[in-house]
């Protein structure tokens, strides 16, 4: 292993993704070099302060996973790297909606993601990249829960266990529909 890849003989086949590969480790340097990481960490506390400030009842902890959700989104869209279906690709989709389930859940409704996390958005590195790819996966998530209202309708036996079997959507979610 080798801080810019993976050492292969002689040579370094770089990272395909630092932000995977390397961890988002910064913030750990800082702690091991200082013994704190106040600065690194800085904008992301900010950030869970203006989720906290912005739901109102949502929990320290609550507006800290959502705070650390955003820097991952925010490293890998930065990387170049956008949703898709495929590996890398694939887990940043996992994450964004993770993000997305989470707004809804702690705001108590399906409101307009890109309202509350305006201010993430804007301080992104690649602003335009993670709005894109936070919309993208909003109105995909949106069609998803249409789909599955209108199963609910026709099959109302369905559980909340096969909903999630068959659409990936979490049962907590379907108390919000």
């Amino acid at each position: 292993m080798d801080i810019d890849g993976i050492s292969k003989g002689a040579s370094v086949i770089p990272f395909e993704h630092t932000a995977f590969d390397m961890g988002l480790g910064l913030g750990r340097i800082e702690l091991a070099l200082t013994g704190e990481n106040k600065f690194s960490l800085l904008p992301w506390r900010e950030l869970s302060k203006q989720f906290k400030d912005s739901i109102g009842h949502i929990s320290d902890m609550d507006a800290h996973y959502m705070a650390n959700l955003c820097r991952v989104i925010d490293e890998l869209t930065s990387e170049g790297l956008m949703p898709g279906n495929k590996r890398h690709s694939y887990v940043l989709r996992k994450i964004i909606r993770s993000l997305i389930e989470e707004v809804w859940l702690q705001s108590e409704g399906l409101v307009n993601v890109e309202n509350v996390l305006q201010p993430f958005i804007e301080g992104s590195m690649s602003e335009s990249r993670v709005a894109a790819a936070i919309l993208g996966e909003e109105s995909s998530l949106r069609q998803i829960l249409s789909e599955v209202d209108s199963r609910r309708k026709k099959h109302p036996e369905m559980t909340a266990s096969d909903l999630y079997s068959t659409f990936g959507i979490r049962p907590n979610l379907l108390s919000l529909m």
